[in-house]
């Protein structure tokens, strides 16, 4: 059983069987939780409701953290969970990187290998219902030019900043 399996094998199973969503309604909101409380989870959770509550939109999920290593990591825990209960799959989904700098090092999560995924920079046309933009934050402005310029028109946008406490705001 690999990690992914021991420490989200409990979301699975809620999300097999239409859990209810943890978080609540709002449209805009801080989750302030202590360290190892299970913020992706609400995540997990929030995203699961907005696929199966509206199967007829296309959805663009941002997550971005401090570091991009911990954005593909959070990334990947979201696929894992999301793939795994068939809500998302290779076919309808698409895995989108927004580095500012080189992903190679990056580029080794196992759960994420048989979707494309490409580099925003080399994204001129998304034809998947499902997209996911992993991002840090000093690299979010390209995803804002992006959706500016129309790049993710006709879906809706969501984006999930973790760590959040250490954005600054000038």
């Amino acid at each position: 059983m690999n990690t992914r399996a021991k420490t989200y094998g409990w979301l699975v199973k809620e999300l097999k069987n239409n859990a209810k969503s943890i978080i609540g309604n709002e449209r805009y909101g801080t989750v302030n939780k202590p360290t190892g409380t299970g913020k992706t989870s609400d995540i997990i959770y929030n995203i699961s409701k907005d696929i199966r509550n509206n199967p007829d939109k296309k959805f663009m999920f941002g997550i971005a953290t401090p570091r991009l290593k911990l954005s593909y990591q959070n990334a990947g825990n979201i696929i894992y969970c999301l793939n795994t209960v068939g809500l998302i799959n290779p076919e309808n989904t698409m895995i989108i990187i927004n580095p500012v700098d080189d992903i190679n090092s990056y580029n080794d999560d196992t759960d994420m290998t048989d979707f494309t995924v490409t580099y925003l920079k080399d994204t001129k046309s998304i034809n998947k219902k499902y997209v996911f933009v992993i991002s840090c934050y000093k690299s979010h402005n390209k995803l804002e030019n992006a959706i500016e310029k129309g790049l993710f028109k006709g879906y809706t946008t969501q984006e999930y900043w973790d760590e959040a406490h250490l954005v600054s705001v000038v």
